[in-house]
């Protein structure tokens, strides 16, 4: 009866949820940061970060950068990447940071690849994210192998200030 069927669908929905995590070979670029609700004209940082299961040797990455967010500094010092390729750089015009680089001896785990500075110039919502069609990653091999990868956007609120100067007596 349809009883038997209900719990045949929640079956299948246990073990489809189940088997998820076997898909997740993938790896994932993401931005990480210690609080979403930003002060204007506060510079802040945003960490970005690679979480791969597989051995990676290779990341290029493209990451928009809206109006209204102020790109103030990028610092690779604590990278995971070994060689820079192309040193991370902003196109003003088209709002774009990219940069790529080498992890010669192949990557595994959680790892920052750069640290953003950035500063809210605006009231509202802001959304850090990558170009998933020229973010890449490289399996570390003699093939070039492409990683699936997923990326994660950040969403960041920019809120008013608060002023901390002492209001003249």
């Amino acid at each position: 009866g349809p009883a038997n069927m209900k719990q045949f669908i929640f079956s299948i929905a246990i073990l489809g949820a189940l088997s998820v995590p076997t898909l997740a070979g993938a790896a994932t670029l993401s931005f990480t940061t210690d609080q979403t609700s930003v002060p204007i004209g506060s510079p802040f940082e945003v960490s970005v970060m690679l979480d791969t299961q597989n051995e990676i040797n290779a990341v290029g990455a493209v990451i928009s950068i809206p109006s209204g967010l102020e790109l103030v500094n990028t610092s690779n010092g604590n990278s995971i990447v070994n060689f820079w390729v192309e040193q991370p750089q902003f196109d003003t015009a088209t709002r774009v940071l990219t940069f790529s680089g080498i992890i010669p001896s192949g990557y595994v785990g959680t790892g920052q690849l750069l640290k953003l500075t950035l500063k809210a110039d605006v009231l509202g919502t802001l959304q850090l994210s990558f170009n998933p069609t020229r973010t890449v990653l490289y399996q570390n091999g003699p093939d070039g192998t492409l990683e699936p990868t997923t990326v994660t956007s950040l969403l960041l609120h920019a809120v008013a200030g608060t002023m901390n100067t002492q209001a003249p007596i």
